[in-house]
């Protein structure tokens, strides 16, 4: 369940080209068999908010038996300006209520949006918890990106030179960037733009690989403290509204949009109409 979708262009955006990124971030999850050493653990989510066929997560689960920390970088600030921030925000309540149901929470971390904040933020998290393995959920651009900061300050750092980073990149995200032709459409003035029903469409034609179970439980946390998230009556009266017709803010109801649509073909317009007064849409 993956509702975040930024804008990445601007001066919010840090660019590591001259570091080699797209070489070091190869086209395949990048994994390893845990050590001996390997028990405790710490995975940055930042998309991925669900339990089900989360590969970050069960990387972390792997390295992690003896302590696992699930932390949430929350940077929209105390107020809910918008619906996308509120549905996020739903469903990072929704992922840590899942969590607790199997023995651990998600450790929420309010950050500024300044430049790089949440990159040092999550490394004054690795210097106080110290996990010997840090895995990176890199399925948004700014994780792609993020993950080879992060490592670069790791190995600049002495006392981290036993910490080792797996950068996990998802097939259903636009990342690694030999993915982008599979969302380019037609432009009306000629050329190729981004266009929504050419990616959903191209994307139902990928041969999926059979989804992973959820875990059954998960290791301790590594520690109890958290942020509070914002109150969801804190959103506009029209975002709470969209939130209404849309309904419940879940894993399994992500889930099932996803089937109906695969089934059915619909329209991806009518995907928000399945709130209380909605009950009978294709959707």
């Amino acid at each position: 369940f993956s509702p975040k979708t930024r804008n990445t262009s601007g001066s919010r955006r840090i660019s590591f080209n001259h570091h080699g990124t797209s070489r070091l971030f190869s086209d395949s999850i990048n994994t390893s068999e845990p050590t001996p050493i390997d028990k405790t653990s710490l995975v940055w989510l930042r998309t991925s908010l669900r339990i089900a066929d989360n590969k970050a997560l069960r990387e972390a689960i792997k390295h992690g038996s003896e302590g696992l920390s699930v932390v949430f970088t929350w940077e929209r600030g105390p107020i809910l300006s918008t619906p996308s921030a509120a549905f996020e925000c739903a469903a990072v309540q929704e992922l840590d209520r899942k969590l607790r149901d199997l023995g651990n929470h998600l450790k929420v971390i309010n950050v500024d949006n300044s430049i790089g904040s949440s990159i040092y933020v999550i490394y004054e998290m690795i210097e106080t918890l110290r996990p010997q393995t840090v895995v990176v959920d890199a399925s948004s651009s700014e994780n792609y990106h993020d993950a080879r900061e992060l490592q670069i300050i790791l190995e600049a750092n002495p006392t981290m030179n036993g910490v080792k980073l797996i950068s996990i990149t998802e097939d259903g995200s636009l990342l690694p960037f030999a993915c982008i032709p599979r969302a380019l459409g037609r432009s009306r003035s000629g050329g190729r733009i981004f266009r929504w029903p050419t990616f959903l469409s191209n994307m139902s034609k990928e041969v999926v690989e059979k989804p992973m179970p959820p875990p059954t439980d998960l290791p301790r946390p590594l520690d109890d403290k958290t942020d509070a998230l914002p109150d969801l009556n804190s959103a506009p009266l029209w975002a709470k509204n969209l939130m209404e017709r849309w309904g419940e803010v879940s894993e399994q109801e992500a889930i099932e949009r996803a089937r109906s649509f695969g089934q059915s073909g619909a329209n991806p317009t009518t995907l928000g109409n399945r709130g209380a007064s909605n009950k009978d849409t294709k959707l």
